[in-house]
Parts: structure tokens; C-alpha cells; sequence
């Protein structure tokens, strides 16, 4: 016999797609790929590098905008520069909804370890850092859009269907993320616990409110709310992930793009002047000619320096750490080129899909920091801030983020030499441009070889060092 669970998911299906049976609308919606009754794309949509498929509809379709259905929630993605400013700025009180979803990522500072748990980063495998890099894969795989569909279109008799179902895969990768931000959250805390019950534990958050409250119920909302505080700048040590099971669980969700954009952005960098050796070239040249060799750059050379900041355009442009950008609901009924974009639709500006428009950057695969140089050698007015955002829902980091990458590329140039690793046989070893999938999306596995440039920078590291040669 169906349980009353069943019923309830089968009703609720048949009432949702019966309604959205019945919309009517005066113009079509975007071109996507054909469906399946009831379940729509659910088969077809994809779930590695979306962004990549949403573009190659785009130019199968020859459209600006495309769209796909599952269980009669519609999704829009938006694969143009000129759409999305468009929707996004001009019509943004249309466009400006979030949707309500069980995962949201997070970031925070990278030095709060030791405030947080009185811990010290092991310089490799620290068990607490695998704890997270374990807790940001799981978070990954629940992420990319349309992969909980089922538990976001019908949330309530979702939750009670068994994980081993067809259909209900993702069920059991929520619970694995689940499992692994429990054990991010309470493995610290309860090595903190151990020590200060045998007197060795360091100063820290954890060990003063455990110190001030160890006669407390454990497991009261007064401990929850410590350990998710803990939590908070624990996570935070490594700058990418979270998750909201509970509003309260973990308040720590703004500001993204600034620590996710920064991150990739910076190890993008690395790669590409690894790979292009003339760009790093040319790069430093224009350092030496502004900067004394025995001091870093600075802020006020920025504007001196138009070369290092096409660099820095042109990686962030050839690489988004946020392929796709937030998802946003429509609040009412739009028509947009002959196309309608419903209410209720969840859509999506593809930021990897503008920038690597071959209309807009020619040879968008090469890395080539002229596009963002005059004739004059000045830099132009494409800022690449679309990987930001749009309109209201625009990362409001961005700013911070940009000058991030900038100051820590520029230094790195001023005293390194990047290329390519080599083996044991002194051949190179070749660098594949590969990125991981997820809600942010990072370089695959690279190998470099860095190097200080010359004795004068060598003399300068030493300096920074507080060893002077």
C-alpha cells in the first residue's frame, strides 16, 4: 500500500502540474530542450558545468535566453550581457527575489582558527581542514541548479520519502552534507571540550564559553548558539562553503563572491602566467619601470600600472569562481524579445556564457590582457564587474574583492618567476585548464614552480622576512 507520504507527493504533483497546465501565456518561453510530460528535463538538465550546456543552447537555439522545466517550475537562463542588464538593472524590481533553498554558501576571515578554537593550521593534512574541504564537496554536489529540484518544488512530502527511491538520489548527498557540517561544527568543539578538561586548552571562544558554562544542560540553545558562532569563523579559516539546514544553525551566508571570486580568481592567475610566460614578461617589465626594486608595489601604483590590470581583468574574465550567478525569482509575468519570462520562474544570469562570448571577446578561449588595453595602452571600459553580479542582487564586495586580486598579483609579479613544474627528468610537466563543478567552481590540480626573479628580489623577500641580506 502508498503511505500517506506518497499520496501526499503524488497529489501535490498532480495539482502543481495541473495548474501549470493550465497557464496561458501571449508569447512563448525562451527555446530549451524538449520535455517529458510530468517530469519535464528532469533527465535531460544538466548537472556537471551547467553553464556550459545553458551556452551551447543558447547558440543551438540562436537565443539570448533559454529555458528548461522540471515538475512545472520553469528555469530561465540568461546567456547575454545585453539580456541581463536589461533584466537585471533597468527591470530589477521584477528580478531582485532570491528563492528559498537549503544550501547557501558563505564567507568569512581566513585567519580565525586560532580565535575561534585556539587551534594552529597544521602546514598540511590538519584534520580540522579536512573536516571542512570534506564538508565543501558534499556541499558542492547539492548546488548545482536542479539537483534538489524535488525537495525545493515539493518540500514537505519530500522530506519524508526514503532516500533509496528512484528519483531520490539527492536525498542522500543532502544527508552526507548534513553529516559533514555536523562533524565540521562539533568535532572542534568537543577537542576543545577534552582540553579544557585536562588543562591544556588554549584561549579562544570555544574554551572561555566552555570554561563559563561546563555546569550548563550540554546541548542546550545556549551551547548550539556558541558552537554555531564557532562555527561561523571556523568555516570561515577556509572561505567557501556553508550550509542553512536551520536559519539559526549557521548565520553566516553574505558576501560570497568576495572570498569564492577572490580565491579562484588568484589561483586562475597562477595558472595563466605559468602558461604565458610573454604576459608575465611584459608584466614585470612595466613593474621595473614604475617600481623601486626594493619596495612591494603599492595601492597608489594602480593606476600606473594598465598592463597588471588587464592581467587581472582578463583572469577574472577567462575564469568565474561563480559560473552562475544568484538565482533570482520573477515576481510577475515579463515578455522580454518576443519571449516570456513567468512568474514564479527561477532565472539565471550564466556569467561564463558572457564572457566568453566570442561576439563580445574575440578568441574568448585565449588569454590575451590587450582586450582590456587602448590603442593608447590605457585600460578601457569593460571592468569585467558583470562577474559580480547585477542590479540589486550584485556582490556588494566586488570592490574589496578586485582590489584583493590586484595587489596580492601585482606583488606576486614584482618578485617571482612563474612556470611550469618539472618532473624528475626535467621535462615539463603539462598544466590542463580543467575547473571542478558545484556552486563554486575552482581550477582542477595544477603544478608550478615559483621561483624569486633575481638576487634583487630575493633581497627583498629576505627584507619582508625581517632577515635583511
Amino acid at each position: 500500500m502508498l503511505t500517506l507520504s506518497l499520496w501526499t507527493l503524488i497529489l501535490n504533483t498532480v495539482v502543481s502540474l495541473y495548474r501549470n497546465s493550465k497557464r496561458r501565456y501571449s508569447f512563448p518561453l525562451p527555446p530549451g530542450p524538449t520535455s517529458i510530460p510530468v517530469i519535464g528535463n528532469l533527465l535531460s538538465a544538466p548537472t556537471r558545468t551547467p553553464w556550459v550546456t545553458y551556452a551551447e543552447w543558447s547558440r543551438k537555439y540562436n537565443s539570448e535566453l533559454v529555458s528548461f522545466t522540471i515538475f512545472g517550475q520553469v528555469y530561465v537562463v540568461v546567456n547575454s550581457l545585453r539580456a541581463a542588464k536589461e533584466l537585471f538593472e533597468s527591470r530589477s524590481a521584477m528580478y531582485s527575489d532570491r528563492p528559498y533553498l537549503t544550501m547557501v554558501d558563505i564567507s568569512a576571515a581566513s585567519l580565525t582558527m586560532d580565535m575561534a578554537y585556539g587551534h594552529e593550521l597544521a602546514p598540511k593534512n590538519d584534520p580540522f581542514v579536512e573536516l571542512v574541504e570534506k564538508a565543501m564537496v558534499s556541499f558542492a554536489e547539492v548546488t548545482v541548479p536542479g539537483a534538489a529540484v524535488l525537495v525545493n518544488t515539493f518540500p514537505f512530502p519530500v522530506r519524508h520519502l526514503p532516500s533509496w527511491l528512484p528519483g531520490m538520489g539527492f536525498k542522500m548527498s543532502a544527508e552526507k552534507c548534513h553529516k559533514t557540517i555536523s562533524d565540521m561544527l562539533n568535532v572542534p568543539w568537543e577537542a576543545v571540550e577534552r582540553q579544557v578538561a585536562d588543562g591544556t586548552a588554549r584561549p579562544s571562544l570555544a574554551s572561555s564559553w566552555i570554561v563559563e558554562h561546563r555546569h550548563s544542560h550540554p546541548g542546550d540553545d545556549a551551547e548550539r548558539i556558541a558552537k554555531d558562532a564557532c562555527g561561523v569563523l571556523y568555516v570561515g579559516s577556509r572561505g567557501r562553503y556553508g550550509k542553512q539546514f536551520r536559519l539559526n544553525d549557521v548565520l553566516f551566508f553574505r558576501n560570497r563572491a568576495f572570498n569564492g571570486q577572490t580565491v579562484t580568481s588568484l589561483m586562475n592567475a597562477v595558472r595563466a602566467l605559468a602558461l604565458n610566460p610573454s604576459v608575465q614578461i611584459e608584466a614585470q617589465a612595466e613593474i621595473d619601470s614604475i617600481i623601486d626594486r626594493s619596495c612591494l608595489p603599492a595601492f597608489d601604483d594602480r593606476s600606473s600600472l594598465p598592463y597588471v590590470g588587464a592581467i587581472v581583468r582578463e583572469v577574472m574574465r577567462r575564469h568565474q569562481g561563480f559560473p552562475l550567478s544568484v538565482v533570482r525569482v520573477v515576481e510577475k509575468d515579463d515578455v522580454y524579445m518576443g519571449m516570456t519570462i513567468p512568474k514564479g520562474a527561477h532565472i539565471m544570469p550564466n556569467l561564463w556564457a558572457m564572457s566568453n562570448d566570442s561576439g563580445v571577446y574575440a578568441e574568448p578561449d585565449t588569454f590575451r590582457p590587450e582586450r582590456f588595453l587602448t590603442n593608447e595602452g590605457r585600460l578601457n571600459n569593460d571592468t569585467s564587474r558583470t562577474l559580480f553580479g547585477f542590479g540589486r542582487r550584485n556582490c556588494p564586495g566586488q570592490h574589496l574583492a578586485e582590489a584583493t586580486i590586484w595587489i596580492t598579483v601585482v606583488s606576486i609579479l614584482a618578485v617571482y618567476t612563474i612556470s611550469k613544474a618539472k618532473d624528475k627528468d626535467g621535462n615539463e610537466i603539462p598544466i590542463e585548464i580543467t575547473v571542478t563543478d558545484g556552486g563554486i567552481s575552482y581550477p582542477g590540480p595544477f603544478q608550478i614552480s615559483i621561483k624569486p626573479r633575481d638576487a634583487a628580489a630575493e633581497a627583498l623577500l629576505k627584507s619582508l622576512r625581517g632577515n635583511p641580506a
